[in-house]
This record gives C-alpha cells, structure tokens and sequence, in this order.
C-alpha cells in the first residue's frame, strides 16, 4: 500500500493567518491532533500540533517547572525568547513547526513509517506536487494493519514449497544460523531442530514460521545454546 491509499483526505488545514485560538479551536472541533499551515497560495508553509499549544501562558502552563531537565537551566536568551513567542504569541506562525516532514502520494508506508519514526512525529502531510492533499497520522498506519486479512494458515501448499519459502525467509534475516539448526515440514507442521542461540533468536524464527502460508503448527525441539554446552 502506498500513503494515498490510508492517508485522511482532504486534509484539514488552517491559513497562515489564523490565530492560535482559532487552530485550538479547529483541533477540537474535528478531534485531530494537529493541522498543515497554508499560506495565502495553498501552499506547505508549517504544522501545528497539540504539542505546539501545551505550554501556553492563557491556561497557566507556560512557565516551566521543577520537573524540566536540569540542562535547560543553561539554555541561552534566543531560546528562552523563542519559548516566550510559543507561549505567548497569538498567531499562527508563532507557534507552527517550519519547515514540515512530508511526503509524496506515492510514498510506501515503510517510508512514512520510518519518517514519522525518525523525526518523532505523529502524523505528516501528503502531498501531490505542491498541493496537500491528505495527512497521515501513526493511528492510519494501526487502521491500516488492521484491515489486513489473517495470515493463510489453512491455505494448501505442498509441505516443501513451505519449507523452501521458510528457508529464503529466514536465511535474508542477520540473526539466524542454519548451520546450527535445521527446518523440517511434515503434513503442514514446522519442526526446528538443533541448537539455538537465544531466545530472542527462537522466537523470531517460530514467528516467521507461523507467518508462513499453509503452516498449521510449529513443533520447536532445538536446544538452547547455553544448554547444548552443559550437556557436552
């Protein structure tokens, strides 16, 4: 799937000339968590999100507290100045994130994953050229797995053809060794055998195996490595 195929359209958008009462008001109304920042041509110019409006001096929040990080003591006048304008400035280009993380229509969602993971975002524009023309936010990614059909666990394959998937499977994987452990498949049923490094390494490979099409079970007779030494 692509980001045009989850992404929330049209988005909904403020103008560069909004006040922050009126993107507050915006936010609540529509029960969203933040808004792309248009200028005067529709064009990408900023984001506002609910974190951009926490700390604000007309509800009391805009001093900070004993809990702030011991380093922001010896933070510099332009950042302090900078935290009075978001506090304290009541339009829209005060407080807005510019520039803004976005990304194409036809961006993959692994793609969109890893910007909002990167940049620690929840959610980011889509765009068709310069026009925005949706958002996606990190719950359109759950809602997206969501609607995925379950694995095809009772789908009829040949017990070779899931062991040939299994194996090209697990051999593009960094942590598994399959000079150490083998895979066996009898009437649909996975059977590791061997020696297996560690748990984390069990478990992901009995994962992989219960993705697989046409497995109907997983049979895990290998042995822990620590306890393959103290048996020697």
């Amino acid at each position: 799937m692509l980001a045009r195929d989850i992404m929330s359209s049209p988005a909904i958008t403020v103008g560069l000339a909004s006040s922050v009462a009126e993107v507050a008001a915006t936010l609540r109304d529509h029960r969203i968590g933040g808004v792309p920042v248009l200028d005067c041509r529709k064009k990408l110019v900023g984001m506002v999100t609910e974190a951009d409006l926490v700390h604000r001096y007309e509800i009391g929040t805009d001093r900070e507290r004993e809990l702030r990080p011991w380093w922001r003591r010896f933070q510099g006048r332009d950042t302090v100045a900078r935290r009075y304008v978001k506090s304290h400035g009541r339009a829209v280009r005060h407080v807005m994130t510019s520039p803004v993380r976005c990304a194409e229509q036809d961006a993959s969602l692994g793609d969109v994953a890893s910007l909002l993971d990167a940049h620690r975002i929840g959610r980011v524009p889509i765009l068709a050229g310069d026009e925005v023309i949706g958002i996606v936010t990190r719950a359109d990614l759950v809602k997206a797995l969501a609607r995925q059909p379950a694995p095809g666990s009772l789908q009829e394959l040949d017990d070779d053809t899931i062991r040939r998937r299994l194996v090209q499977e697990l051999s593009a994987q960094k942590w598994w060794n399959g000079s150490w452990q083998n895979v066996y498949v009898c009437g649909g049923w996975v059977i590791f055998k061997g020696v297996v490094e560690s748990d984390a390494y069990r478990l992901a490979s009995r994962v992989a195996a219960e993705n697989m099409p046409g497995v109907r079970g997983v049979q895990d007779d290998r042995v822990l490595g620590v306890d393959a030494y103290a048996m020697v």
